[in-house]
């Protein structure tokens, strides 16, 4: 190589020197060391070099090549330079320079040389062989704008592109690399030098619903890709290797769309800033046994990986922190590494990954949710640190074989909390949500903390105990104790004094009393159930008010406590025996189903006053219960009696209303043989009688017994039966309402052995028009003339 360097001027400056040695007044120190300037050669082209500290930096073109270029430097007078640029041959490597003064002062220069790309500004797009041999020629390190490769559509051969060997000088695209669906070849060779682009896309093929992007690639090997600025979408049915061991960045989303993926290199991968997500054909890929991404730190967005075939282990022990992560139906995974994850955004969602036993989250601190559902194998999951939950909540559901869950840093759950596995929860402060968890230990005893819920609570379990929530003071929803029937007693909830819309208690066989209800002072609900409670021997309301009451099968004997005056509806279900003590008006009251294996009275002493009382005993398995009203005296509303509905049971026995004096309707139905109600004397609104009712066999009444009844606002006797062949056949005549004395208005139909109508001589003397009587299908139906005129028997 051909040298020529000016430091050979030195010769010219020592002369200088020598002559100056006899001027007294030269200002020659003789210990500056110091390059001043450098620049390299090359043909027409010159490449001036920069100083920079103790450093010499030559940016050049990368493909300026170094050989047989020149190499110019100045440095200080009378100072010596080591190595002699004159001995080197390759200015392409590193190297350190030192100047020596003429007084021996020594000093080293870095010399570093820094490759620049050949820049083309604008998009590029090739789509035939003849475009990437041109663009190649010019031998283009850096397209500013766009890469298109490939015809969005085509048809036959020309169309398509196989090889991109000729762009490999490509290292930087600062737009968008797009690869066309059109794109036949079966790797990427050609690009193994980017090293950085702006985004990368292998487009779906818009003319085929469900289809993936290439056809014919096998292999994707970018060995050299450390950057990607968006998204990375890698789009392709036959795709068996993804290797980017270099990648470090995607600015956007990551997403791989193909079928089956053998192996996969991903490193380097330390950001994503979007969503990293594995679709596959219709939620289906198969992936390689073993996923590890040893160094990916963060997503942005979330990770989403669904029915992940044949893979055993997905590795990310990296992980601090996604916006939300879904791992689900996962087949044949054993090995899940979240170990170093701190932070979920949004949604941490597990759920049918039948296999893995245990989930390390140990260093998982805040969730915006959390969701673990329906894994068969899985046994633990350690969730030490995890204190918050967000307004996506908190649900593990269907994973019978957990038996170690570490909660206990948990103290916030701004969502819905749901839970059926054992756990340490005295950390737990508040629920924002709903509350739903199960006490599947023996004695359970925890919650301690907890001071609200936001929403409802719901308590079940197989405890045989059950303790805790000593601190919670409010639930702000409704109350739900249920299918506990393991359960001997029920203690805690000693502060609390507020529920919001409804309390429930049911299937608890064994529990005898509730004695947190003592604590609800002045609490007011929507609705309160008690249900299925055959131990259950009584229950004070007198503390609290509610707009409805419901008890069902609770205990022999029941008693019901309360003020004397009980607002709303309560309904009285299917019990062996209901007292009420202290309650003298009910404003709705329903009675239903009461049985007994013996016969038995059911007395409701105390009780004068109903607004609207309802009482049904059809459908009974057992001996219906006789029911005794021993001191009612008025309904002010409507009185419906339904005494049986199926006429193969044993035989009903009436209500007792031996004091009931005035009511405002009246309807009855049923199988008894007599309808008496002794007392009563007024009826403001319709008496409704149904003398014969039908499902299955027919039963009849026989008698109907009202000596004092002297007002009706409307007289109807009628029939529930289908035919007129069930019609009752036993009433011949209406002596019964002897003492009746008006009736706004009368109507006798389906009575087919009725033939007298002397029973109402003194209402029909009061009917006005003939709008006021109407009869038919009886025995007989005379008309309203021939009852005025005294035709009152056929």
């Amino acid at each position: 190589m051909k040298i020529n360097n000016l430091i050979y001027v030195l010769l010219f400056a020592l002369v200088c020197f020598i002559t100056g040695c006899e001027d007294d007044d030269s200002l020659f120190s003789g210990d500056e060391n110091y390059i001043t300037s450098f620049r390299l050669i090359e043909g027409e082209h010159v490449y001036a070099g920069c100083i920079v500290g103790d450093s010499l930096v030559l940016s050049i073109p990368e493909s300026v090549s170094l050989e047989n270029v020149e190499v110019e430097f100045t440095a200080s007078e009378n100072a010596t330079l080591s190595p002699d640029p004159a001995s080197i041959d390759d200015w392409g490597k590193e190297r350190t320079f030192t100047v020596t003064s003429y007084n021996q002062a020594s000093r080293s220069y870095k010399y570093i040389v820094i490759r620049t790309l050949v820049a083309q500004a604008g998009d590029v797009v090739l789509t035939t062989p003849e475009e990437i041999e041109t663009f190649a020629a010019r031998g283009i390190n850096k397209i500013e704008g766009n890469l298109v490769i490939g015809k969005p559509l085509g048809t036959v051969k020309e169309d398509s592109l196989v090889s991109l060997a000729p762009l490999s000088s490509l290292k930087e695209v600062a737009g968008r690399v797009t690869i066309n669906p059109t794109f036949a070849g079966v790797s990427l060779d050609g690009l193994q030098n980017l090293e950085s682009v702006g985004g990368f896309t292998m487009l779906a093929r818009a003319s085929e619903y469900g289809a993936y992007g290439l056809r014919d690639l096998k292999e994707m090997v970018l060995p050299n890709l450390r950057k990607v600025g968006s998204d990375l979408v890698i789009s392709a049915d036959t795709l068996y290797s993804v290797d980017l061991r270099a990648l470090e960045s995607v600015g956007g989303s990551f997403t791989i769309e193909t079928r089956d993926v053998r192996s996969m290199d991903l490193s380097a991968l330390q950001v994503i800033a979007g969503k990293f997500s594995f679709s596959g054909r219709n939620g289906n890929m198969l992936f390689p046994e073993r996923l590890e991404l040893p160094k990916l730190g963060m997503v942005g967005d979330k990770v989403e990986i669904n029915n992940p075939i044949r893979m055993k282990e997905l590795l990310f022990p990296a992980l601090t922190s996604a916006a939300g992560i879904t791992l689900q139906q996962t087949g044949v995974l054993e090995k899940v590494d979240f170990s170093q994850l701190r932070e979920v955004a949004e949604t941490l969602t597990l759920q049918w990954t039948h296999r893995v036993k245990e989930y390390d989250l140990s260093q998982l601190q805040s969730v915006g949710g959390f969701r673990v559902y329906y894994i068969e194998d899985l046994e633990k999951i350690n969730l030490h640190q995890l204190s918050r939950v967000g307004t996506g909540g908190f649900t593990i559901e269907v994973c019978n074989k957990l038996n170690d869950l570490d909660l206990a840093a948990l103290t916030e759950v701004q969502g819905n909390f749901v839970l059926s596995a054992p756990a340490d929860l005295n950390a737990l402060k508040e629920v924002g949500g709903n509350l739903t968890f199960s006490a599947n230990t023996e004695n359970f005893d925890g919650f301690n903390s907890l001071t609200s819920v936001g929403g409802n609570f719901a308590l079940s379990g197989t405890a045989k105990e059950v303790n805790g929530f000593k601190a919670l003071t409010t639930i702000k929803g409704s109350m739900t104790l249920n299918n506990m029937n393991n359960v001997t007693c029920v203690n805690g909830f000693d502060a609390l004094r507020s529920i919001g819309s409804g309390l429930s208690i049911s299937n608890m066989e064994k529990v005898e009393e509730f004695p947190f209800l003592a604590n609800l002072q002045g609490a007011q609900f929507a609705q309160c159930s008690f249900s299925r409670l055959p131990a259950l021997q009584g229950l004070d309301i007198s503390v609290f008010s509610t707009s409805k009451l419901m008890i069902d099968n609770v205990g022999a004997d029941f008693v019901l406590r309360g003020n004397s005056e009980l607002d709303g509806e309560v309904t009285l279900n299917s019990s062996r025996g209901v007292r009420f003590d202290g309650i003298e008006k009910v404003q709705t009251l329903t009675v239903t189903g009461f049985t007994q294996k013996e016969s038995a009275v059911f007395n409701f002493t105390g009780l004068k006053q109903v607004d609207k009382l309802t009482v049904n005993l059809g459908y009974v398995t057992e001996n219906a219960a006789a029911l005794c009203f021993p001191d009612l005296e008025e309904v002010t509303g409507l009185l419906t009696l339904s005494e049986g509905s199926y006429g193969n049971f044993k035989q009903i026995e009436p209500v007792q209303l031996p004091v009931l004096r005035k009511v405002g309707a009246l309807t009855y139905t049923g199988v008894i043989p007599v309808l008496e109600l002794p007392a009563l004397e007024s009826v403001e609104g319709e008496f409704r009688v149904s003398t014969s009712y039908q499902n299955g066999p027919v039963r009849m009444l026989e008698e109907i017994r009202m000596p004092n009844l002297k007002n009706v606002g409307g007289l109807v006797l009628t029939s529930n039966a289908y035919s007129a062949d069930n019609y009752n056949n036993l009433i011949t005549d209406l002596s019964c309402f002897s003492a009746l004395e008006s009736a706004g208005y009368v109507n006798i139909q389906k009575q087919a052995a009725l033939v007298s109508f002397e029973g109402l001589e003194k209402v029909i003397n009061k009917l006005e028009g003939e709008d006021s009587w109407t009869v038919s299908e009886n025995a007989y139906n005379p008309t309203f003339e021939q009852v005025k005129a005294g035709e009152l028997v056929k």
